[in-house]
């Protein structure tokens, strides 16, 4: 009877996990992080317990029949003996089940939920003794590194090869967690926070879904095209990668974590983001349904501008990158890829941060990470140095960034990489006398070699940044619900209008790369099997 009352807790924290991963898709709002973190690892701690319990009887009773093998795979953890005290800690309080991580071996954050389950196994709402809502948040564990990749344009040069940019795996220190949460009998799911039900299956898209118009560019394994989606009329980037160059070059999860990653940077829609609206695949294809950005990148519009953006129209984008970049560190990325040629204008003229083919998450502050990748010219000086950094390397990048557009050439100079890296470590920066004070006071802090002191690096990150005086005037309130009027607003003549990309990409037909031979086997095709995605929709 004992076995059989364990056995069915553990059917009962199945069902809890199969109810959390359902509010997972659906809660938005993230609060009280640290004391869910903690009644997480105290769940975990009685489920360890639970499944000792159940090892012990079993060895005791000397029985043949196992708990079956799937629900050990469910939760992978060790059975050992249970203590008294671990045994009557089983019977006094409800045992929360771990959210799980992508299968993939990457960092993933994932929303946060609200639940608890009573007797009958239904989620219901409540509050917690202090009143205050409390919720499941996502446990973040150590994983491998990926290959990195990234679409260099001619203009910039490229750090590493593909092989070099990862020099061994990634190494991310993690906070240490809060006091304990004792009673969280009574959670309250807020009303708007409730999952709702959807009237109908939304059903995945397909290449079936688009008419392809322009050619946009190129990236290491296919095509950026301009896609009108036939039912909405509306117009995306589309990101279409072969699956066997993906697979030929050990890519799938890198392909699976950028995924990820776009999925967490785009569920609240941030305005100065790239928003990923979609994935799907084709037999041959693996496909991003992006925010399209018809003004074209920074690099084609800096060109256009004579090789330098008058101050005014120079601050409005590097505020608009500020402000990308914190809703990115809030959420723990750092972009590590920031560039001219990774900023996009939209048809209004607003600056938005692209291609997180490079970035990383579960960097909050004060973590660190170690990988060599990025443009070199965009470097910060910890990452040459081969030494564990920060997300402060992505405010050196906007120094670099906003010296460019106000000067009109690199900070660092170099005839080749190698002359490049060295100065990029003790080469003295020139900060001109036509520069104003203002903009040679933040570019001085932002381009510290000394991480530590670098401007946004502190734990206030670009609450510093956004206060320093060469933003005096802006009302940063304004500009995120883009009540400002862009100092240019791209010349644009209907939607397939893609003047502001460059001729040598738009002359191209607008069609995917012709699959490989053979054709994938159904085992190849396993490695995709989860990822086609849609976001939420608005209506």
């Amino acid at each position: 009877m004992l076995r059989k009352n364990l056995e069915h807790e553990i059917a009962i924290e199945i069902k809890m996990k199969e109810g959390a991963e359902k509010l997972l898709k659906d809660v938005k709002k993230k609060k009280h992080l640290k004391s869910v973190e903690v009644f997480l690892a105290e769940s975990n701690t009685k489920l360890e317990a639970l499944y000792r319990r159940l090892q012990d009887l079993n060895a005791q009773c000397d029985v043949e029949e196992a708990l079956p093998e799937a629900l050990y795979k469910k939760i992978n953890i060790e059975a050992v003996s249970l203590s008294e005290e671990d045994e009557h800690i089983l019977y006094t309080s409800p045992i929360a089940w771990e959210l799980p991580v992508s299968e993939y071996d990457h960092e993933c954050d994932k929303e946060d939920l609200r639940l608890v389950v009573n007797s009958e196994l239904e989620l219901v709402p409540a509050m917690s003794a202090s009143g205050f809502p409390i919720s499941l948040s996502d446990i973040i564990l150590e994983f491998g590194e990926f290959p990195a990749h990234s679409d260099r344009p001619e203009t910039s040069v490229s750090a590493r090869s593909q092989k070099e940019l990862v020099q061994g795996s990634e190494q991310v220190v993690k906070a240490t967690s809060e006091p304990a949460v004792s009673d969280l009998v009574n959670i309250v799911l807020p009303a708007d926070e409730r999952p709702k039900e959807p009237e109908v299956a939304i059903k995945p898209m397909s290449l079936q879904d688009f008419r392809f118009c322009t050619f946009l560019g190129r990236g290491g394994f296919g095509k950026v095209l301009l896609a009108e989606h036939l039912q909405t009329k509306k117009m995306f980037a589309v990101k279409a990668m072969q699956k066997a160059q993906l697979i030929k070059s050990n890519e799938v999860k890198s392909l699976m974590y950028e995924k990820s990653l776009y999925q967490v940077a785009s569920q609240e829609h941030h305005p100065f983001l790239v928003n990923l609206f979609a994935t799907f695949q084709s037999k041959d294809h693996t496909c991003f349904v992006m925010e399209y950005a018809a003004g074209g990148d920074l690099w084609t519009n800096f060109m256009n501008a004579s090789g330098k953006f008058p101050l005014p129209r120079a601050r409005f984008y590097a505020s608009c990158v500020v402000l990308g970049l914190e809703h990115l560190h809030q959420h723990k990325i750092i972009h590590r890829d920031l560039k001219l040629n990774n900023i996009v204008l939209d048809q209004e003229g607003f600056a938005k941060i692209a291609d997180f083919g490079l970035s990383k998450q579960g960097i909050g502050f004060g973590d660190r990470t170690k990988s060599f990748c990025g443009t070199l010219e965009y470097m910060a000086p910890e990452i040459i140095k081969d030494k564990p950094y920060t997300r402060a390397v992505d405010w050196w990048s906007l120094g670099v960034l906003l010296y460019i557009m106000i000067l009109g050439y690199y900070p660092i100079p170099g005839d080749n990489d190698e002359e490049l890296e060295k100065n990029i470590v003790r080469y003295n920066i020139a900060f001109p006398h036509t520069l104003t004070v203002r903009a040679a006071s933040i570019l001085k802090d932002l381009l510290n070699r000394n991480e530590k002191r670098r401007l946004g690096a502190s734990e206030r990150g670009a609450e510093d940044v956004k206060k320093h005086l060469f933003f005096k005037g802006l009302n940063w309130t304004d500009l995120l619900a883009r009540n400002v009027k862009p100092p240019f607003v791209p010349v644009i003549d209907g939607p397939e209008d893609t003047r502001n990309f460059k001729v040598s990409c738009t002359s191209e037909a607008p069609v995917l790369t012709p699959p490989e031979k053979p054709s994938l086997t159904d085992r190849q095709q396993e490695a995709f099997k989860n990822f086609d995605w849609m976001a939420e929709r608005d209506d």
